[in-house]
């Protein structure tokens, strides 16, 4: 999923609806370790928010 935070966390929120699941695991594509810790950080941060 790609997107702003509030995109993918609507994204995500459909994904759960359509399946069913009751867990979701996240793998951030990005070569640099810093811009991945920061998109699952802002992930954290717009679920929380749920």
């Amino acid at each position: 999923m790609v997107g702003g935070p509030e995109s993918v966390r609507r994204q995500l929120d459909e994904l759960l609806d359509a399946t069913g699941a009751d867990e979701i695991m996240v793998n951030t594509d990005c070569y640099d370790h810093a811009d991945r810790v920061r998109s699952y950080e802002i992930l954290a941060e717009v679920w929380k928010g749920a």
